[in-house]
């Protein structure tokens, strides 16, 4: 993008994320703040330089390029389908799509970085419950398939969710249970010391 990284939208809103959160620094009642970004999404367009940081003869070609079973599903889909086939695609584009695709990931780690590094500032970070998340996968080339659908593989199914509790104790640890976003509303109330409603799944 030759957007430069300061008017680019996702950078503006993350500043006055930031913003926001040096705002409390000296104010006790609680908050809460949502940021969302559009990265990484098609067409993976990011601004300089994270639309370049990854070059695409640093990325490999999917493992498993060609699914049979894919290939058949695809056949059922009308054309106006999110999820398209990599039939139409050389090598070449694929190694592009997959190298910008990381570059958008970059670009929101940088992103992230820059609330965290107002939370820790302020001193505000070990108090807070801090959740990262993302809303899907994609296949970026994977079983013949690029972007994104209503499909169980598990580059779309297996997304990134990490948790920060308030307090300083207990250590960073890896969880390989199954959880799901409906898991993430009760965890909340419950950190935040309100009742969990007995209908409330999760």
């Amino acid at each position: 993008s030759l957007l430069p990284l300061a008017f680019h939208p996702s950078f503006r809103n993350a500043s006055a994320a930031a913003r926001f959160v040096r705002s409390r620094r000296q104010k006790d009642n609680p908050f809460c703040l949502v940021y969302s970004c559009h990265e990484p999404h098609l067409p993976f367009i990011s601004p300089r330089p994270f639309d370049s940081i990854i070059s695409p003869s640093e990325v490999k070609l999917p493992e498993n390029p060609l699914d049979a079973s894919a290939a058949r599903l695809m056949a059922k889909r009308s054309m106006d389908w999110q999820l398209k086939s990599t039939a139409r695609f050389r090598e070449e584009e694929i190694l592009s799509i997959r190298a910008a695709y990381m570059g958008a990931v970059a670009y929101v780690d940088h992103l992230v970085g820059i609330i965290l590094e107002a939370l820790i500032d302020t001193n505000q970070f070990e108090d807070t419950l801090f959740i990262f998340t993302s809303d899907h996968g994609e296949m970026l080339g994977n079983h013949g398939m690029i972007a994104k659908g209503a499909v169980l593989y598990e580059e779309l199914m297996n997304i990134p969710l990490l948790v920060h509790p308030p307090g300083k104790e207990g250590k960073a640890s890896l969880c390989h249970s199954l959880v799901s976003h409906i898991d993430l509303l009760p965890t909340i109330l419950h950190w935040c010391g309100l009742e969990v409603p007995s209908n409330l799944s999760g």
